[in-house]
């Protein structure tokens, strides 16, 4: 099993590092469109009054990962609790949905089972429209996604992201949008930045789930390296033990073959 963790989670980092200059350069775009674009109108970026937010936790499909399940489940009760409106969880892999789904404090609205670094860009933003609708929809003021962020094979860390509303940083900046005060933009910047900012969310989605799954891959190499470690030191306990119980059986034996051994030389 750590083998094929160890696999997996150089597959992940893969993906991760083959995704990543995509969504610079998407993030790029937006900020430099953004300086152009001046004040637009967009159901992503309205900004309301938190009466209600939705809180994303992705957990991990299966088990034998160590801590990683329970931490990310803490994290998010932990965020859940500073709170002070009410919210709504929507949870992602077995794992999260089984915790939250059997404690009837937690108002899960939505679960979804099988997103991995195995899943589509396509599969994957069933979950990001999902969270883009019920923004959209005024169902929630926020959204935020509880996910583990990958640091190494040994570290993976707890983390929370305010995802919606989309902020748009450095929109402002003019020295983002100089590069651009030479072209044309066709179709405008506004429109054009409503166009890329749905795209953006979805990547953004698609980059948390795959870092997720490659700090669970990490978190599982490290349980069965442990597991493998414990049961061989109980391996060497164990025979030691046998070996101590095996020689004294010989020693009680010799003892009782001497002893009557002397009892027919004296008889």
């Amino acid at each position: 099993m750590k083998r094929v963790a160890a696999a997996r989670l150089r597959r992940a980092q893969g993906r991760v590092s083959a995704g990543r200059p995509y969504a610079e350069k998407l993030a790029e775009v937006l900020q430099r469109v953004g300086a152009h674009a001046g004040q637009i109108e967009h159901p992503l970026l309205a900004v309301r009054e938190p009466r209600c937010a939705a809180v994303v936790a992705i957990g991990s499909d299966r088990g034998l990962c160590g801590s990683y399940n329970s931490g990310l489940i803490r994290h998010a009760q932990s965020f859940i609790a500073q709170l002070d409106h009410p919210v709504k969880v929507v949870t992602v892999n077995r794992k999260a949905t089984d915790f939250f789904r059997r404690r009837p404090q937690y108002d899960v609205i939505k679960s979804f089972v099988g997103l991995s670094d195995q899943s589509s860009a396509m599969e994957i933003s069933v979950l990001s429209g999902y969270l883009r609708d019920i923004y959209e929809a005024e169902q929630v003021d926020e959204v935020y996604v509880c996910y583990t962020e990958f640091v190494s094979a040994v570290v993976q860390r707890p983390k929370t992201a305010r995802f919606l509303p989309f902020s748009r940083d450095g929109a402002d900046d003019e020295s983002a949008g100089g590069s651009l005060s030479d072209y044309i933009i066709e179709p405008s910047a506004a429109e054009l930045l409503r166009a890329l900012i749905p795209s953006y969310i979805d990547t953004e989605v698609y980059h948390l789930v795959l870092e997720s799954a490659a700090s669970e891959y990490g978190a599982r190499m490290m349980a069965m390296t442990n597991a493998t470690e414990n049961a061989t030191e109980m391996i060497r306990d164990l025979t030691l033990t046998f070996n101590k119980a095996r020689q004294a059986g010989i020693t009680t034996e010799l003892l009782e073959v001497v002893a009557g051994a002397d009892a027919l030389a004296e008889g």
